[in-house]
């Protein structure tokens, strides 16, 4: 049987319309533009500001438009990277894993005492006395 090895990269193609931009980013540049021609029209023709005051206003208008355009995360496009971002930092996405309640209360281990942890400081300090640098942070038994 024949077979043949596509890249990765062609899977991920996308069309391009004119200009090498894709429809959508075509779309986006066209709601940018839109969208500061509407703000200057409405502070000019409405409220009666000259378009130079209002340049920023439109600027910003039109700024979330040319990012959705232009802006791929992870080569992904914002309508599909966001719903993971979102899922991902809003989401309980951890583990956690202690089973030192279960043994202090089955009485397998006894809670830690200011003693043990000067025993410990001075073990730690011995070793810090004969090790330097990333040595010291070797388990030792």
């Amino acid at each position: 049987m024949l077979s043949v090895e596509i890249h990765k990269d062609l899977t991920r193609y996308r069309a391009k319309v004119a200009g090498g931009l894709t429809a959508r980013t075509m779309a986006c540049i066209a709601c940018a533009i839109g969208a500061s021609v509407a703000v200057g029209c409405y502070s000019w023709l409405v409220l009666g500001i000259p378009f130079d005051d209002v340049s920023w206003v439109a600027y910003a208008c039109s700024l979330p438009f040319w990012a959705l355009g232009f802006w791929r995360p992870l080569r992904m496009g914002v309508e599909e990277w966001l719903p993971l971002w979102w899922r991902h930092n809003a989401g309980q996405s951890r583990l956690a894993y202690d089973n030192s309640g279960r043994y202090l209360q089955a009485g397998l281990i006894r809670p830690m005492t200011e003693r043990d942890a000067r025993a410990i400081s001075k073990a730690y300090r011995k070793c810090a006395a004969r090790q330097r640098g990333i040595e010291l942070w070797e388990p030792r038994g």
